[in-house]
């Protein structure tokens, strides 16, 4: 996960730092409540039948083949990132001023 964020934070100035941040703070919020839900409900479809032991070592068991399963996705990724250049474009500013600032703020 730290990979991530270094990746995604190098794309970002200062400046824009928030708006970095948002896609992350979203993925990792929705994430956790994913996988919260999933592995109670397969904790608990067997702990209501008293034994907790199987319904965690089943839990354990279907976080593992997710693990290996979003490791196997990782090598699917690009491994690099658009090119320095394209990095921080700002289109053309329309003509009634309507569009976006041609200079970023430092």
């Amino acid at each position: 996960m730290l990979t991530l964020y270094l990746q995604i934070g190098q794309r970002f100035t200062a400046g824009e730092a928030g708006l970095g941040n948002l896609p992350l703070a979203v993925g990792t919020a929705v994430g956790g409540s994913i996988g919260v839900a999933i592995f109670g409900s397969v904790f608990f479809a067997r702990a209501e039948a008293g034994d907790f032991t199987t319904g965690f070592h089943r839990a354990l068991i279907v976080q593992a083949c997710l693990l290996v399963a979003f490791l196997a996705i990782t090598f699917l990724l690009p491994r690099k990132g658009r090119p320095e250049e394209e990095q921080h474009v700002i289109p053309e500013a329309a003509a009634d001023g309507s569009g976006p600032e041609r200079e970023l703020a430092a």
